[in-house]
């Protein structure tokens, strides 16, 4: 795992950790690359911190995965993807229509 929790950590210290080590992630993956983020348990607060850090990150939120499990509990699956230039050309196109 790239963060985890930890008793001595505060919520926004793990946040800032996620935030960090996303950005850093994202930097070596390709156009249209994917990023895939798996949070334990089902904490809305965790899930909008990976939905923002991958925001900050520049990465584009594809799909978001509850995960039921009694052998491993619940999570939350994470799926981004890194936007390519032709999505972002695409994206202006768009705009300037409306």
């Amino acid at each position: 795992p790239l963060f985890g929790s930890s008793p001595a950590r505060s919520d926004g210290a793990e946040a800032t950790a996620l935030r960090h080590a996303m950005v850093s992630a994202a930097g070596a993956l390709k156009p249209d690359g994917w990023f895939v983020v798996m949070l334990d348990g089902d904490d809305p607060e965790r899930l909008l911190a990976a939905a923002t850090a991958g925001a900050a990150a520049e990465l584009e939120l594809v799909d978001v995965i509850h995960r039921e499990s009694r052998r491993s509990g619940d999570g939350v699956t994470l799926h981004f993807r890194k936007p390519s230039a032709e999505d972002r050309l695409r994206a202006i196109q768009l705009s300037r229509v409306r």
